[in-house]
């Protein structure tokens, strides 16, 4: 069992001369035994110190509800440790990746949760106090979600989804697995999401598939998001270029052709040691 000991920042006088991080012995997080595949660093509460928002799933190449796990929201305790905030995943899934961000517009982070294996994704709004509300990204669509960002990529002010999705055919990640296509969901500054797949480009499928990471980043200096995925299966990674609309175009990155770019899922895994 890996264990996690938190590290804290003593602090940052100035750029050119950071001080180091410092191991915190003595604050360490309670054990779990689940499996994290990736996890969040958000102040969910305003109180200036960073909690941890953990997506747990035990499958890797294959998944379904023997893989689900319960996702946790661990609170800093003003540095001193961290307690579990209950009754913010009341349900177990095969959570991939959380991320934190303002969805509906009223200064606090809310949390997207990417669930893989044929789940259902969806938001949970921070209503203050602990307390958050679920609603459902695409109801009654479920995709199989590997990473996904924030970012408004068509200029509204309001915080889009772009997600990488594995498709339905286990194992995943094998010579014939052709995956999913990408997916965009355009934030309406509630919470809610429309569907942007139509300004994606088409073809997306034999393009990379079993992919574990996406970024947004601007990549033509044009202070659009352009989109980067990585792919560990069929095809290789990948740009998409915005054209500041939220409408997007394929990118040729000749360094990222001709091989896979994922590392493989059981090198990659972390141990969470955060207790429900």
């Amino acid at each position: 069992m890996k264990s996690l000991t938190a590290v804290l920042v003593l602090g940052l006088p100035s750029v050119a001369a950071a001080a180091p991080w410092a191991l915190k012995p003595n604050v360490q997080l309670p054990d779990s035994g689940f499996v994290t595949q990736k996890l969040e660093l958000v102040d969910v509460n305003d109180d200036g110190f960073v909690d941890i928002a953990f997506a747990n799933s035990s499958g890797d190449s294959t998944g379904g509800a023997q893989n689900a796990q319960p996702n946790q929201l661990l609170i800093n305790d003003g540095g001193s440790g961290f307690t579990a905030l209950g009754g913010v995943f009341d349900e177990v899934d095969n959570a991939y990746v959380i991320k934190a961000g303002d969805l509906d517009n009223d200064g606090d982070a809310d949390l997207v949760v990417g669930v893989n294996f044929t789940g259902q994704s969806y938001v949970l709004l921070n209503e203050g106090g602990g307390a958050f509300t679920r609603q459902d990204i695409e109801p009654g669509n479920n995709k199989s979600i590997g990473d996904l960002e924030l970012g408004d990529v068509d200029g509204d002010a309001d915080l889009d989804i772009v997600a990488t999705d594995w498709g339905s055919s286990q194992p995943y990640g094998d010579p014939v697995d052709w995956g999913a296509p990408l997916h965009l969901w355009l934030g309406n500054g509630d919470g809610s999401f429309e569907d942007g797949v139509p300004n994606l480009p088409m073809g997306m499928e034999s393009w990379a598939s079993w992919s574990f990471d996406i970024e947004l980043v601007d990549l033509d200096n044009d202070y659009a998001l352009d989109v980067l995925v990585s792919s560990r299966g069929i095809g290789f990674g990948f740009g998409l270029q915005n054209d500041g609309t939220g409408t997007f175009t394929k990118m040729t990155i000749p360094a990222l052709e001709g091989s896979g770019s994922n590392p493989t899922p059981r090198s990659r895994r972390l141990i969470s040691t955060a207790t429900v």
